[in-house]
This record gives structure tokens, C-alpha cells and sequence, in this order.
């Protein structure tokens, strides 16, 4: 429907599910024919689609191994091969959201608590779409595709256990701990979610080679998600400056 809107002429639409009238559409893009499209997605089915109808796509890998974005990028391309545009022309486009923050040196990346503001974002998920909190603690463990939480639904406002305040995995411990409102080590949040390659925090050096396999894996624009829970302003801007200046220009272009 959209690039038919964007068109010129009279627009109109008849099908099972929406019927508009004949009308005139304005205002018209400038773009000529029409803006790219992108559709969001979380399923390896979602990304087949969008590949075929040729359009970007918009994905999130959260606390997931890139392992797993590689596998939503496969289906993306499987469904490329047999593109039949919905638009006047494909869109053959990946782009993934990702939690970074670059700063000068690894003490200022754990002095900002940028970490917990990671993790504080992660616990802030499970009210926000209003899924059970353990469900989605299992996603994060890799029981779970992260999709399967769409199924398992609570109310609004409602209380949620916080978990194992021991448990072995040590973002899940720090999250359970985050959630039941006890304090959290700056050093040991950052160690925690070093290991994890879809999580870019540190100094340039550290952040570099994050960047890079998401490069390497096909990724063609990464959604920096760099504000977020408590974490101050002074320390965002510093970020973007930092990454501005040290890797955006190795990664703006062809490698």
C-alpha cells in the first residue's frame, strides 16, 4: 500500500482487511520513486519475508550471540533469491540495533556504568511488553528463541519474581540482583558482558573487533542504542564524540 500512496495519482484500496476509497494522497516524497522500505523483525521467518518482498530489514539481537544474527541474516538473503519487489526497487539492506558506548580509555567505560545501564534496560523489557520476567530470563540463556515470549503475557504493574541472586550466569545474576534492587559492582557488570560480541562497551581498542563481525557478518548499518537507563549525559555525548573519531571512519565505507 505505502509505495502505492507514494506514487503519483489517485490512491485506492480494496482487499479483505482494508478498503479506502480513491482519494489523493499528499504530501508526496521527494525521492524518486520512492523512500527505501524497511520492516522490523525477531523471526528467521520474518527475515525470509522481508528479503523477498525487498525490503531492509530491522533487527535486534539484545543479549544474543551474533551466531544467532547470522542465522536471521542467512534467511534474509534466502529469501533475496526469489525477490519479487514490492516497491519499485529492493531495498536489499540489513541493519541491527545494538548497545555501544565507546569511551577513551576501559576505566571510563566502567566509571560511566554504562554496563548497568545495559542491564537496566534488559530488566526494563518484560513490563515494558508485558511479558513474564523468567521467560524472558530463559531467552537470555539461549533456552529460548527470544520470540517465544509473545505467548507468555502478565498484566501490567504486575510484581515479578527477580530470580536465582546466585545464578551461574553472570548477567543473568547481576540482572536478578539489578531487579531486587540490590547494588551492583561497575567492574563486575562490565566483565560480565565483555564476553558477549553483540554488546559493544569499552575503549576503541575493545570495541573495534565487535564491530568488525558485525561488518563481517553483513550487517550494512548498526542502530547504536548509546542512551540508556541512568546513564549520564555527559557520558553519552562523550561516546558519540569518541566513537565519531575513532571508528566510525574505519567502518563508514568499503573495508
Amino acid at each position: 500500500m505505502i509505495p502505492q500512496m507514494w506514487s503519483e495519482g489517485a490512491f485506492h484500496w480494496d482487499s479483505e482487511h482494508i478498503r479506502i476509497p480513491e482519494r489523493e494522497i499528499v504530501p508526496k516524497p521527494l525521492q524518486r520513486p520512492h523512500p527505501p522500505l524497511w520492516v522490523t523483525s525477531a523471526t528467521p521467518e520474518g527475515f525470509e519475508a522481508a528479503g523477498a518482498m525487498g525490503v531492509g530489514v530491522l533487527g535486534t539481537v539484545m543479549l544474543s550471540p551474533l551466531e544467532y544474527l547470522g542465522t536471521l541474516l542467512d534467511h534474509y538473503r534466502r529469501g533475496a533469491e526469489r525477490c519479487e519487489p514490492i516497491g519499485k526497487f529492493a531495498t536489499a539492506q540489513s541493519a541491527f540495533f545494538a548497545f555501544v558506548h565507546c569511551a577513551e580509555t576501559i576505566d571510563e567505560a566502567i566509571e560511566s556504568r554504562a554496563a548497568e545501564a545495559v542491564l537496566w534496560f534488559m530488566n526494563s523489557q518484560p513490563a515494558f511488553f508485558g511479558v513474564e520476567r523468567l521467560h524472558w530470563i530463559e531467552t537470555i540463556r539461549g533456552n529460548l528463541p527470544l520470540w517465544s515470549n509473545i505467548d507468555h503475557h502478565v498484566q501490567p504493574g504486575q510484581a515479578q519474581d527477580a530470580g536465582d541472586l546466585e545464578d551461574p550466569v553472570p548477567v543473568i545474576r547481576l540482572m536478578n540482583r539489578l531487579h531486587a534492587g540490590l547494588e551492583v559492582d561497575p567492574v563486575e557488570a562490565y566483565e560480565a558482558l565483555l564476553p558477549i560480541d553483540s554488546v559493544i562497551i569499552g575503549d576503541p581498542a575493545a570495541c573495534r573487533p565487535k564491530l568488525a563481525r558485525y561488518a563481517d557478518l553483513g550487517v550494512d548499518r548498526l542502530m547504536c542504542l548509546m542512551q540508556m537507563g541512568h546513564l549520564e549525559h555527559r557520558y553519552v555525548m562523550q561516546s558519540i564524540r569518541s566513537l565519531g573519531k575513532h571508528l566510525v571512519p574505519e567502518f563508514s565505507g568499503d573495508r
